[in-house]
């Protein structure tokens, strides 16, 4: 309860008020004030609320109680009245006081959740029992009554094909007298205008957006899990957290309700910490606002990050980010102990992932020729290339022809930062024939013996074939 007291002088009464206990108390002393014969005591009422229900009644009732002291210090006479008021709050138009017998009804539109169509036309059928069905048209926020209804008619407001506003269908809801409802149906009262208002509430449809990773890795784009991407929306709400990470298919997804019916905003970023070894090739978003578009609208990420604009609710955002491996290469040379290049070895290189690549000396006259693992066409010169970023082992299998097996093991690493490994020269030494012993003793002279031995059978064979050539002659 409050109250508000016009300045009054102490000399004329004393104003006392409780607004915790609800009461007003007005002392005044005719004893020294007998001039003022005929003075009130005025006590107005005043209702606030914050219910702007149209033509709503407020009562209020207030109890006084009005004592006289004829000078003395105990009252000579109390006595109570009470005093009752009647409040209305003002309707959608002027009403009258309504005619006996008959009440009215007032039909109002709004529509919540977009900005409305200022041409946009609203329709609705009020039906009353024994009473012709009436059409009503309306925009949003006008008003409109319906008069002279037998007191007592049950009536049923309803709204006709609500239409459909940027793809969003409309929930209808009705607030009759305030009071808020699903349907409205209610009984005329005499005299009275029953208010209702029927309410669209558009809620926006969502745009949904699907991130697509893949890999190109030598030519093939594959899809891949575990790579985290973040979105930021403006204009309205992400249904899942920001971050979300690619799962088996290669997707992450996310669902986004639009404020009202505004345009929505996106800024997409990939981590590139999510996985070594990899670079970022290229990003497109396609935005489609209907499922049967065919091409939408596309639009070209320069970079990890990027942002889409001008998104309609109900829009379907489908981005693809494709990285490439980093590769590098490996290069070395077999060469002698004069420095000049071996060429025929062959070796065995073993992966990050155990798997083992044997490598065999390409000689031709250019590096198109060389259609195995070694790309360099010089002979004893390998050059073995795209080979994704870990740790290698190289080991000679087969040494150049006429030199020793190098059977050394040499450790390498491929590092995003080194395009090129070279692991230099490697140097083989040459294969020695066994020398014959001729330094005298039991050796020499049995090769000496055997020799003249061999000598002299040779000559008494020939001398043996003359005589028996002369004697069959």
């Amino acid at each position: 309860m409050n109250y508000e007291l016009n300045p009054v002088s102490d000399s004329v009464a004393k104003i006392e008020c409780s607004e915790a206990a609800n009461t007003l108390k007005v002392t005044i002393d005719l004893r020294e004030n007998r001039e003022r014969k005929g003075d009130h005591i005025l006590v107005k009422l005043f209702t606030e609320t914050d219910d702007a229900t149209p033509g709503k009644k407020y009562y209020n009732e207030a109890t006084a109680t009005i004592s006289r002291y004829g000078g003395q210090q105990q009252p000579q006479e109390t006595k109570t009245v009470t005093y009752k008021a009647q409040a209305k709050r003002a309707g959608w138009g002027a009403e009258g006081e309504g005619e006996e017998g008959f009440g009215n009804i007032a039909l109002k539109k709004q529509v919540v959740g977009i900005a409305p169509e200022p041409n946009l036309t609203y329709k609705f059928d009020v039906s009353c029992e024994g009473q012709e069905k009436k059409r009503i048209e309306l925009k949003s926020g006008q008003h409109q009554y319906v008069n002279r209804i037998p007191k007592g008619k049950q009536c049923v407001v309803t709204e006709v094909d609500p239409p459909v506003i940027d793809g969003a269908s409309a929930v209808v809801s009705y607030q009759i007298d305030g009071q808020k409802l699903n349907t409205a149906e209610f009984t005329v009262r005499n005299k009275e205008t029953v208010y209702v208002e029927a309410v669209n509430t558009y809620t926006s449809p969502a745009t949904k957006i699907v991130i697509r990773k893949k890999i190109d890795e030598n030519g093939q784009q594959m899809l891949d899990s575990g790579w985290v991407f973040a979105v930021e929306a403006q204009g309205g709400d992400l249904k899942q957290h920001s971050k979300q990470t690619t799962n088996a298919d290669g997707e992450a997804t996310w669902n986004l309700a639009h404020d009202s019916m505004k345009l929505a905003s996106l800024k997409i970023s990939e981590d590139v910490n999510s996985k070594e070894g990899f670079a970022f090739k290229s990003a497109t978003c396609q935005v489609k606002e209907k499922a049967d578009d065919p091409q939408g609208r596309v639009v070209t990420l320069q970079d990890v990050y990027g942002e889409i604009t001008e998104i309609k609710p109900g829009s379907t955002v489908e981005c693809e980010f494709l990285n490439q491996k980093i590769h590098g290469a490996v290069t070395w040379h077999k060469h002698d102990s004069a420095g000049q290049l071996l060429s025929g070895a062959e070796w065995l290189l073993t992966e990050p992932n155990s798997n083992e690549l044997r490598i065999s000396d390409c000689i031709a006259e250019k590096e198109e020729n060389c259609v195995g693992p070694d790309k360099d066409p010089k002979g004893g010169q390998f050059r073995v290339e795209k080979l994704p970023l870990g740790n290698y082992k190289l080991s000679e299998t087969l040494a150049p022809a006429g030199y020793l097996l190098d059977a050394t093991e040499h450790s390498f690493k491929i590092e995003a930062g080194s395009s090129v490994v070279d692991l230099g020269a490697f140097k083989n030494v040459k294969v020695v024939a066994p020398r014959i012993p001729l330094t005298g003793g039991l050796g020499r002279e049995t090769f000496l013996y055997g020799g003249a031995l061999l000598l002299g059978l040779g000559v008494v064979l020939i001398g043996k074939s003359v005589v028996r050539s002369r004697a069959a002659r």
